[in-house]
């Protein structure tokens, strides 16, 4: 059981980060309390090979459990005591195999967790662990890099099915549609000839990074300086980027965006 200290109890309705002050926690092990700072090795070891631990929280003298269900304030608990006990053991003068296998699996449980996460609790937590400066936030980094491959392969190996399958993209794709490609990368290129070849106009690409102004003659603009009136859909390649290319997009005009995964699945 851990406690935290809670500055406002709305943290324990809505869950809200905001709420948190980052202090010395307690870890009750086996009805001992202990602080934090003078945890043993053997209590470390058992909250990090727990799958499902239970936080108490102390508030107007009253105690609040938080568990697994409650995923979000979970999950920034669980991180709180992981780096704690980072700080403790990790490069210290205890050496233990027991150890860093128990802490590489509360990682895996984490990226697990984390992967339950809407794009916008993920935003929320990456900022909140960066303006307290949490060391975790080298792990929320990788969570994302091992996800954004996984959906990229993902693509990849869907995009090549539908070329040597010889698909066609939905009916609502043709000769008379005017597209713009979001992302002028490896998967827009492949998607712009895709197109081409079915007889469909790409009127443009949008690409706030790119390092040239133009594909085989195409133009690339950015997403504030293309222009809106010509283009009929946005075909966004990019995917696991696209909740936030389109609410970016929708924020600028009503143009239809599709993601690139939807049309070749």
């Amino acid at each position: 059981m851990v406690l935290f200290k809670i500055n406002n109890t709305d943290f324990v309705s809505r869950f809200s980060l905001d709420t948190v002050i980052m202090q010395d926690g307690w870890i009750n092990y086996e009805g001992e309390l202990e602080r934090v700072s003078s945890v043993s090795l053997s209590s470390a070891i058992s909250f990090l090979q727990c799958d499902s631990i239970k936080f108490s929280l102390r508030l107007n003298n009253e105690d609040v459990l938080i568990e697994k269900k409650d995923k979000e304030c979970y999950f920034v608990l669980n991180v709180l005591l992981v780096e704690s006990l980072y700080e403790l053991f990790y490069g210290s003068t205890i050496e233990d195999e027991l150890f860093e296998e128990s802490y590489s699996k509360k990682i895996q449980e984490l990226f697990l967790l984390w992967n339950e996460f809407s794009v916008k609790i993920k935003d929320k937590l990456i900022q909140y662990f960066e303006d307290h400066i949490i060391e975790f936030t080298q792990y929320t980094t990788r969570f994302e890099r091992i996800n954004r491959n996984k959906v990229n392969l993902e693509l990849s190996s869907a995009l090549l099915e539908f070329i040597e399958n010889k698909k066609k993209f939905p009916s609502k794709l043709n000769e008379f549609s005017r597209i713009a490609i979001y992302g002028a990368g490896k998967l827009g290129v492949i998607t712009y000839h895709l197109l081409k070849k079915q007889g469909i106009n790409v009127v443009n690409f949008i690409d706030n990074f790119a390092k040239s102004k133009a594909i085989e003659s195409t133009p690339i603009y950015t997403l504030d300086d293309f222009p809106v009136g010509n283009v009929d859909f946005i075909i966004v390649t990019p995917i696991y980027d696209f909740d936030k290319i389109s609410s970016a997009i929708a924020e600028r005009n009503s143009i239809e965006t599709i993601s690139l995964s939807d049309l070749v699945s």
